[in-house]
C-alpha cells in the first residue's frame, strides 16, 4: 500500500509542477516506477494543462520543458489522460505536430475553458 502511495504522490507532483527544479526532482523519482505500474490510476485534468501552459507562457517553463512534461505522462497506464489525448500527444511530439509557441498554448488555453 505504501509504494502505491508515494506512487501517486509523485504523479501528483508531475501534473502538478512549480518549476523546472521540481520537474528534475520528479524526473528522477519516477525512473523507478515501472510504466505500466499497479494501482489506481491518477486523473489529469485540464486544470493540470492550463497550470502548465501558463509556465510556459510566462517564461517559467520552457517549450523543452513542456514537452518533457507531456511525454512523462503520454503512454502511462497509471495516469488517466485519454479526455486530452490529443492535447498530451501534441505537446509530447512537436516535431510531428505543432512547435509550442505562446500562440499556440493561448490557442490550446482556449479549447480548454
Amino acid at each position: 500500500m505504501g509504494i502505491v502511495v508515494d506512487m501517486n504522490k509523485i504523479f501528483c507532483k508531475l501534473l502538478t509542477l512549480q518549476s523546472k527544479q521540481k520537474l528534475s526532482i520528479v524526473i528522477e523519482q519516477l525512473k523507478n516506477i515501472p510504466w505500466d505500474s499497479e494501482g489506481e490510476q491518477v486523473i489529469l485534468k485540464n486544470e493540470h494543462i492550463i497550470h502548465i501552459l501558463q509556465l510556459f507562457i510566462t517564461d517559467k517553463f520552457s517549450a523543452e520543458d513542456v514537452e518533457c512534461w507531456a511525454n512523462l505522462i503520454e503512454g502511462r497506464e497509471d495516469i488517466d489522460y485519454e479526455q486530452f489525448n490529443e492535447i498530451i500527444y501534441e505537446l509530447a511530439n512537436p516535431i510531428l505536430t505543432f512547435k509550442l509557441t505562446k500562440a499556440r498554448a493561448n490557442s490550446i488555453l482556449k479549447s480548454l475553458v
